[in-house]
């Protein structure tokens, strides 16, 4: 932060000041974020220069079909935020890029596949565009065991890790809107029965268990009519 505002001074002063990154391009999952920041507040120029993206050239060899996709970056360390960044990741439909430090890939690989994305397709590339570039390609639970197999036998990892998870198959992503329309039906005829047994008007109760659930509001007022003919049994 101290160097931030040596930096915004400088440029105030009439100063042109490069930002270089010794991999990949500063101001993503970087520091230099925090400049760009500062020099937006203080009024100051910014002029992008492309160049290395880990996330883009990860995502650009995966194979994997991804008109829009979900940037992790580096995910809180442990904690709440660390498993709502996880499970937020696995939920998503699209494509999803985040880095990882050697020291926690195998711990992140095998959490996400807790998660449920055991068995999605996985891209994780190591050391991008530099001497020691890798990629594998597996199921996350594959790629775990592969370098958990890995860490044993060398004692440790080395490089920072890309990894790109596969958007879902349009089989999943059916079934998920299934399920949830499914969950959704049944949240509906609960809060129905309930407010049906205290003689809240039908249409006053669909109205507001349509909004509480996020149903339609033609689908809950058939559900409606189906706990009043059958005695809301």
């Amino acid at each position: 932060r101290a160097a931030s505002a040596r930096v915004v001074e400088l440029a105030r002063g009439g100063a042109t000041v490069a930002v270089v990154s010794d991999a990949g391009t500063p101001g993503i999952s970087d520091p230099g974020a925090l400049l760009a920041a500062e020099c937006a507040a203080a009024g100051v120029p910014l002029v992008p220069v492309p160049g290395a993206c880990a996330a883009i050239a990860a995502l650009s060899i995966s194979g994997f079909a991804a008109a829009g996709f979900r940037f992790g970056g580096f995910l809180p360390r442990a904690g709440r935020g660390r498993r709502e960044a996880l499970a937020a990741l696995v939920a998503d439909e699209r494509a999803a890029v985040l880095y990882e430090s050697p020291h926690r890939v195998v711990a992140t690989l095998r959490e996400l596949a807790a998660k449920g994305a055991g068995e999605r397709r996985c891209l994780a590339a190591r050391e991008l565009t530099k001497l020691h570039e890798e990629t594998a390609r597996g199921t996350v639970s594959e790629l775990a065991a592969r370098y958990a197999a890995a860490q044993d036998e060398a004692g440790k990892l080395r490089g920072e890790f890309t990894i790109v998870l596969a958007p879902l198959a349009e089989e999943e992503v059916a079934a998920r809107a299934s399920e949830a329309r499914d969950a959704a039906q049944d949240e509906a005829r609960d809060q129905l029965r309930e407010r049906l047994a205290t003689g809240q008007p039908l249409s006053r109760a669909v109205r507001e268990v349509a909004a509480a659930v996020g149903a339609r509001r033609g689908a809950v007022y058939q559900i409606a009519l189906e706990l009043k003919d059958g005695g809301q049994e």
